[in-house]
């Protein structure tokens, strides 16, 4: 048999292909099983504490946590296929980069279903699989409830004024209503925008009832007793970064846990039909934002 032989050039020209091919190969492995490279990479803007408040016959607020800063908006419809859907932005007009979202759906119809999905980052959130939902009460009050009032201010850890901090109040058999602080610190909720927990009524507020304050920051948590007054303003709340503090303040509270029962299934990421060109835009998109966060 005769032998072949192969010159030099022929050879590195063999290589180079043979390289091509197992790299395309590695890269094709790695875009179809992106959570290799996912936990090495960039984290996720997974939404955390998602939270349903301020339900009225014409508005809701969506609210979530991530754990790092991004931006956050919804895609919401009357239909649950989201064919015709609408866009709702954060309730701050900077649109900031954040932790903490807070966003208010308004101009809403009463008595109708409504479903959203979560957009954190570049990323679209479901509730396992299916859009979220919700429905507006049929009717509103007949005769709206005069407010009623809470405020007071929340400090952080160098007992500065926290801006744009989520406050939560509920009391056990109500639905939550929430607010972000201003510049100052400062937060103002009227408990007459509570609702019974069938959630068509609105709630009877009473004189020195116990309800609970809830304060997160995307960092720290601290859940607060009130027994409420009218007009009643608060001494001001820090947001300890000591977890022993803030678990001994916590603990004596969840003895009667606060009613945020709203709190929805945690957010799962949409899963989406890509063609090979999308996924080697976004492959190298992560590529990219790991080298510069390294």
């Amino acid at each position: 048999m005769k032998k072949i032989k192969i010159d030099n050039h022929l050879k590195k020209n063999l290589l180079g292909f043979g390289a091509i091919l197992i790299g395309l190969g590695g890269l094709l492995f790695l875009i179809q099983n992106p959570t290799i490279f996912r936990s090495q990479a960039a984290p996720e803007p997974t939404p955390k504490e998602v939270k349903l408040t301020n339900l009225s016959e014409n508005s809701l607020t969506v609210s979530w946590l991530t754990d790092f800063p991004t931006k956050g908006l919804l895609f919401y419809s009357e239909s649950n296929d989201l064919l015709k859907k609408q866009v709702a932005f954060d309730d701050r007009p900077s649109q900031p980069s954040s932790k903490i979202h807070h966003i208010t759906l308004k101009d809403l119809y009463p008595g109708k279903t409504y479903y959203f999905l979560l957009v954190s980052g570049e990323e679209r959130f479901d509730n396992n699989g299916r859009p979220y939902e919700f429905t507006t009460p049929a009717t509103p009050a007949a005769t709206p409830l005069p407010p009623f009032i809470l405020k007071g201010r929340i400090l952080n850890t160098n007992q500065m004024p926290a801006n744009e901090v989520l406050v939560y109040f509920s009391f056990n058999n109500s639905t939550p209503i929430s607010t972000l602080t201003d510049k100052n610190g400062n937060y103002l909720l009227n408990l007459n925008n509570s609702r019974n927990k069938d959630r068509a009524t609105p709630y009877l507020v009473q004189m020195n009832e116990k309800g609970y304050l809830l304060v997160a920051d995307g960092e720290t948590t601290v859940v607060k007793p009130i027994v409420v007054q009218d007009n009643q303003t608060l001494t001001d709340i820090t947001l300890t970064a000591s977890p022993k503090e803030t678990n001994a303040e916590t603990e004596s509270t969840l003895k009667s846990p606060p009613s945020f029962e709203t709190q929805l299934w945690p957010a799962s990421p949409v899963e989406e039909k890509e063609n090979w060109l999308t996924k080697i835009i976004k492959f190298f998109k992560r590529i990219f934002s790991f080298n510069k966060k390294t």
